[in-house]
């Protein structure tokens, strides 16, 4: 297994640092395009509980088209293919050791029936109307993702360049919805937001049901900094005869403007059937710094997270940290460089041993454009 493991990062890193990064893209006044390209691989290494040491990696590649043919109007597709699924598959932990849409991910989205439901996540038309009174409506219906409005972060929200671990880039306990039909109100005013993103989708389990989530923003500028302030809740209809709601709240604020930067969640949902935990909070820091002229970004995270009362976990412990560094860049391509490692507790209410816990460590390059 060690010699598999060092065999496949010496074939990854030989990749990164031939792959090419002189291409130019010619964007128009109404269309843009942007996409990535991201490898990553994962080792996992036991230390109690019934499981075994593992390694795997994959492969995104992912394509976002943007149409502007007004000032108001706007067209928007994102799709992705991918192979593989890093440890995702096996993974013996609640938690998802890396968040990105993986092969599984995009196959039937949502549980969905079809082939056009494979690998096309978003579809949308976005129409915005602005006031003289310095505030804009937005309204966007189609295929939407509610991450997109809900639960941002700044130190905690992308996959692909800041932590790799679910519970740094969503909220787990706010449940929220991706890759289904819906639409959004936006409403911004000065520093204030208004964010309400309804969707319907579908249960890993089958059920159909709706989904309600409402976002307010306050966003300050002091002598620290940028600092985003965000309150939200959601609820859904009956899944297996009961609704699930829930409160959140996501925090980002610099401590050292364009250096450093710290983020709190936290959010509280009722026991379900459905859901693994019942609330959570999560925290943490991102600096940024220069190294022999290379940019660089080191990130680290803590959250705990209590099981609900019908569920097998009690409670668990993460941790994660990265570094991430600029390998290249050439007008509006990037490439980018992460070591990540984390480290997990699943605390088990009837299993012995009691603790499943164990280390991921992973490497992860993508170049984006």
């Amino acid at each position: 297994m060690v010699g598999k493991s060092r065999l496949l990062m010496g074939l990854i890193l030989s990749v990164i640092f031939l792959v090419p990064v002189s291409h130019a893209y010619e964007l128009s006044e109404k269309l843009s395009i942007e996409g990535s390209l991201g490898l990553v691989y994962q080792w996992l290494e036991h230390k109690t509980g019934d499981f075994e040491d593992r390694d795997r990696g994959a492969g995104v590649f992912e394509l976002n088209v943007d149409f502007k043919p007004t000032d108001v109007d706007e067209f928007f597709l994102r799709g992705s293919v991918a192979s593989r699924n890093a440890l995702n598959r096996v993974n013996p932990f609640e938690l998802t050791p890396y968040a990105d849409d993986l092969s599984d991910d995009l196959h039937h989205i949502n549980n969905h029936a079809g082939s056009w439901r494979n690998n096309l996540m978003e579809a949308w038309y976005k129409r915005s109307f602005k006031f003289s009174n310095n505030s804009t409506i937005g309204v966007t219906i189609g295929l939407i993702d509610t991450t997109r409005y809900i639960d941002e972060n700044r130190f905690a929200n992308d996959e692909l360049t800041q932590f790799m671990n679910e519970v740094f880039v969503n909220a787990p306990t706010a449940n929220l919805v991706s890759y289904d039909l819906g639409g959004t109100l936006e409403f911004d005013k000065d520093n204030f937001s208004l964010r309400v993103s309804f969707i319907n989708s579908k249960t890993e389990s089958g059920y159909h049901y709706n989904y309600l989530a409402t976002q307010l923003g306050l966003k300050v500028d002091t002598i620290l900094g940028e600092g985003n302030y965000r309150i939200y809740g959601f609820v859904s209809s009956e899944i297996a005869s009961e609704r699930l709601y829930g409160v959140g709240v996501s925090f980002d604020q610099d401590l050292i403007k364009d250096k450093l930067g710290a983020f709190l969640r936290a959010g509280w949902q009722n026991d379900h059937n459905e859901v693994t935990y019942r609330s959570f909070v999560s925290l943490g820091l991102s600096y940024f710094f220069s190294l022999l002229d290379r940019e660089m970004n080191f990130g680290i995270g803590y959250s705990y997270l209590d099981g609900t009362k019908k569920a097998d976990i009690s409670y668990t412990h993460a941790c994660e940290a990265y570094l991430k560094l600029l390998l290249a860049k050439y007008k509006v391509i990037r490439s980018y460089l992460t070591f990540d490692i984390q480290y997990i507790n699943d605390r088990i209410r009837e299993e012995e041993p009691r603790n499943r816990e164990g280390w991921i460590y992973g490497i992860r390059w993508v170049t984006s454009f």
